[in-house]
């Protein structure tokens, strides 16, 4: 079979499909793409790849989605549809249109990282690991044959935005992998998923995006920051009602005497940079902080009140 044949159509919505969807595109193996109705970068870039390149580009409205799916199955015939980041559930009737079915890139590790944004509570929670999962669609979330899973250690230093980036490389070269067994006729080993393993992972809300210096170790914080940025322009606390979110950390070796509440500045000037009092007297240098004023040093913060002895609040 010819890679034409396939007809392959897509799903997105999500930057972490924009490496595969491109390379795919490029290659001229898609016969149409679909994302939600709703504007931003990820859909500028989309579906301006797709008029270069004269592929069809539709926008689904959720209300609609299930006789809008169908139309679109029907007018494109794919025989393949590769779903990555789309976030609403497939009808049942349509799983069945496609020769080869629905196949979806869940952008972590199935099924112990289920739910629509696990990666972050990957890197809030300090786990060992997180990576991309290729699995047949059924009529549930996530909960499909996997047919290839790849892991990607989660180092420390990682922040959302950077290990988002490893996942959509990765994703993409396992587009390339799935696409070649197919074409090569391979029969792909399914393995059904192991749902005693299984955890869901909703979206974070507000309270799950501030920082508690009283009940939060250090390396805790530092991996809310992480877990935060870029998406949230970083883990947020405040200084006398004031908020702003914290972006990029570093661990210093500062002595923090015992008396010191945690979320105390304990230094704040250009070279030590602001610096806060954690538990168990631990320090954490802020490099970076967001507020409507914009982006800048920690030690910035200064301009605008905070001095030496102050303390942060969530």
């Amino acid at each position: 079979m010819h890679l034409n044949e396939l007809r392959v159509a897509v799903l997105l919505n999500d930057r972490m499909a924009l490496p595969a969807v491109m390379q795919l595109l490029q290659a001229g193996a898609v016969v149409a793409v679909g994302m939600v109705n709703r504007q931003g970068e990820v859909r500028m870039v989309a579906e301006g790849m797709c008029q270069q390149l004269q592929v069809p580009f539709r926008a689904f409205n959720k209300k609609t989605f299930g006789a809008e799916i169908s139309a679109w199955l029907d007018e494109h015939k794919p025989g393949m549809v590769l779903v990555k980041t789309f976030p609403w559930l497939i009808p049942e009737i349509a799983l069945a249109f496609p020769r080869f079915g629905f196949i979806n890139f869940h952008y972590a590790l199935l099924p112990e990282q289920r739910g629509g944004n696990p990666i972050f509570w990957a890197i809030r929670n300090r786990a060992e690991k997180g990576g991309v999962t290729v699995h047949k669609m059924d009529a549930a979330y996530d909960t499909g044959a996997i047919l290839f899973r790849q892991e990607i250690p989660i180092n420390e230093e990682d922040s959302f935005g950077m290990y988002t980036s490893q996942l959509a490389y990765a994703g993409a070269a396992l587009t390339g992998q799935l696409l070649q067994a197919i074409l090569s006729e391979k029969v792909l080993p399914e393995t059904v998923q192991d749902d005693t393993k299984a955890v869901w992972y909703n979206r974070p809300m507000l309270e799950d995006l501030v920082i508690n210096w009283d009940g939060m170790s250090r390396d805790e914080i530092r991996a809310l920051v992480n877990a935060c940025n870029p998406w949230n322009k970083g883990a947020v606390t405040s200084y006398n009602g004031w908020r702003f979110a914290i972006c990029d950390t570093k661990i210093v070796g500062n002595k923090i005497a015992i008396e010191t509440k945690p979320g105390t500045i304990v230094a704040m000037d250009e070279r030590q940079g602001l610096v806060l009092a954690c538990k168990e007297q631990k320090a954490l240098c802020v490099e970076s902080v967001f507020c409507e004023e914009g982006i800048m040093a920690g030690y910035k913060l200064r301009r605008f009140g905070l001095k030496i002895g102050a303390s942060l609040t969530p």
